[in-house]
């Protein structure tokens, strides 16, 4: 986590989201770096890697069904 958490320290504080937000929606890690040059494809792979860490620190009830 360490090493992630040193990969993003020079990351705008969204940059995770953003990366999530376009897998989300349906872009591929390349139509994601073609959007956003500045971004190498093993970024995408470390922003998965950095967020399946964070959701595994906290833990967020979910609400029963109806």
């Amino acid at each position: 986590m360490e090493q992630l958490s040193n990969i993003f320290a020079s990351w705008p504080p969204l940059a995770v989201a953003i990366v999530l937000d376009n897998l989300a929606a349906g872009l591929t890690a390349a139509g994601i770096v073609t959007s956003y040059p500045s971004l190498k494809p093993e970024d995408i792979q470390a922003a998965l890697s950095y967020s399946a860490e964070i959701a595994r620190e906290r833990v967020v009830p979910l609400p029963e069904s109806a």
